[in-house]
């Protein structure tokens, strides 16, 4: 009479099969109808799973595993059923018998993406897998083996590596691209502002000079003109990076409720606005200006976007890398900022290149294509990063992230009525020079003019004492940042504004500066004059001319 087939092996596909066939008399486990009731037990549960699973029994940690497990063994199996995991898998022995000698112990182990070294196809390859280890007991209660479920991801890993290879190579590239856009508009900018300066500072002074309408009218097209020539140089930069903020603390609440009433009436009827900003957000460090301008251009793109109305959100929090990564930001907290809308939404080829600059969708005529370059360059340049999410027919979502500000208290002063001062005015363009020296001059300034750095250090190491310093900032031989920090050495308080139109600088380089972009209208220059002079009106000096040389 033949003795019962094993039944716990029913139903245990290709490797039940092989159990059921082999002599296992002269092994650790012994004859298979003599298996203790718990190994078969273990062993008919791994057989049924589904995933891949392995029973490692016994103090050689022998190898029982299911049809799932045969991928994963590859070209080990069949041989490494049955034998000890440390046998079937030498590359491994040191990492198993770590996990039997701490599983029998009575712990439980997993791993996430673990990365191993495997002997596959006659050489090393590095595999990921996900792994989780739990102690079994033999039927008196005694720790005996190891049950492991097993799960390759190797294949999704790489995958998420590829992703994010390209995704830092896209960045890289944009980087780059981005940094090659600013050398070429910046330097563009500097010439183009220095051909500007002249034409806007003699219209300016023209059109006080000629009285009848015809004239002022033409005058004033003339201005326009050059002034949204000087709009258009500005935007450029900001994309790039290369436009001169003012940063300083901000309250996000603050400014945003500021902006409630200008939202509103530009949104119309037809679009509920939202704000959830939470009053108690920390200050972030941004040009406040330039965010009103950036917030405003995202409420009017989502405008635009919802013709037949909808709902505009404007949200921020605190965001804080350190535990939860962005790519393209630096570990550090940070508010976000974001503007969403219900409008029509874009697909992703428009969505790839809308911050690009000059990239529209409008019409001809209605849009320079910078409204999003101009905020991606702000968010840049203030230290943080600009995302934008979109989905066709769903919309939009614009958010910007910004850094916190160290210091809460704004540096800002106002500025009162300022006496007569003698100006230093320093600039190797004699165009530009010129015509800003006859401006100052109208409106009743004294005015040495210079053409280089270095003849201004000179002027005052023997003896000129001037009231203010006017100095371009691109110059040869010393630029005018490093010229006001010389000055400062030899007289601390000497008021210095510094005008460029070529707006790479940092923070650092203008410290404590005050700075002005080319082209600029009289007026704005007397107003800031004023302003750094009833600063220092304590300080000021009686006039003196060195050499005994006279103002022109």
């Amino acid at each position: 009479m033949s003795e019962p087939g094993p039944t716990f092996l029913t139903g245990g596909g290709t490797c039940g099969a092989l159990i059921a066939s082999r002599d296992w008399s002269r092994t650790p486990l012994g004859p298979l109808h003599a298996w203790p009731s718990a190994l078969r037990m273990y062993v008919s549960m791994v057989l049924r799973s589904p995933a891949p699973m392995a029973l490692l029994w016994g103090q050689d940690g022998i190898l029982l595993y299911n049809d799932g497990y045969i991928g994963i063994a590859g070209a080990r199996h069949p041989a490494a059923l049955g034998s000890g995991v440390l046998e079937a898998w030498p590359e491994l022995a040191e990492f198993h018998a770590s996990v039997l000698a701490t599983v029998r112990d009575g712990d439980v182990l997993s791993y996430k993406d673990i990365e191993l070294q495997l002997e596959r196809h006659g050489q090393p390859e590095a595999a990921f897998f996900n792994l989780d280890y739990s102690p079994v007991a033999d039927d008196a209660g005694r720790p005996v083996g190891v049950l492991a479920v097993v799960a390759e991801t190797s294949e999704a890993v790489r995958g998420r590596r590829a992703v994010k290879e390209r995704a830092d190579a896209e960045r890289r590239h944009d980087a780059q691209t981005l940094d090659l856009l600013g050398q070429l508009t910046g330097g563009f900018a500097h010439d183009f502002n220095n051909l500007l300066m002249p034409i806007v500072a003699g219209l300016d002074i023209v059109r006080r000079k000629v009285p009848d309408e015809r004239s002022q009218r033409l005058i004033a097209a003339g201005l326009q003109g050059a002034e949204r020539a000087a709009t258009l140089v500005q935007r450029l930069l900001a994309f790039s990076g290369r436009q001169m903020l003012r940063p300083r603390p901000v309250s996000p609440a603050g400014l945003v409720e500021g902006l409630r009433d200008f939202i509103d009436q530009s949104a119309g009827p037809g679009i509920e606005v939202r704000l959830e900003v939470p009053p108690d957000l920390p200050a972030v460090v941004v040009d406040p200006g330039q965010l009103e301008v950036a917030i405003l251009n995202l409420a009017a793109n989502a405008r635009e976007a919802m013709p037949a109305g909808g709902r505009i959100t404007i949200a921020a929090e605190l965001v804080d890398t350190d535990e939860d990564p962005l790519p393209g930001l630096k570990p550090g907290r940070y508010v976000s900022i974001a503007l969403s809308d219900t409008g029509t939404g874009m697909d992703e080829a428009t969505l790839r290149r809308a911050v690009d600059p000059f990239f529209t969708t409008k019409s001809p005529g209605l849009g320079t294509g910078l409204g999003l370059s101009m905020v991606h360059g702000l968010a840049l340049q203030s230290g943080g990063l600009f995302r934008l999410l979109s989905e066709k027919g769903r919309g939009t979502a614009a958010v910007m992230f910004l850094p916190l500000a160290q210091e809460s208290a704004d540096a800002g002063h106002a500025g009162e009525e300022a006496r007569r001062p003698l100006v230093l005015l320093v600039d190797d363009e004699e165009i530009v020079r010129l015509s800003m020296a006859e401006g100052l001059r109208e409106m009743g300034y004294d005015v040495e003019e210079v053409g280089t750095a270095a003849e201004a250090l000179e002027a005052v190491r023997t003896g000129f004492v001037p009231d203010a310093v006017v100095t371009d900032h691109v110059m040869p031989g010393m630029l005018g940042a490093d010229l006001a920090r010389a000055l400062r050495e030899l007289r601390p308080k000497l008021p210095v504004l510094m005008i460029t139109g070529y707006a790479q600088l940092t923070p650092e380089q203008t410290q404590g500066l005050q700075v002005l972009a080319k082209p600029f209208r009289q007026a704005d220059l007397a107003s800031r004059l004023a302003a750094l002079l009833t600063e220092q009106a304590d300080n000021v000096v009686p006039l003196r001319r060195w050499g005994g040389a006279s103002a022109q």
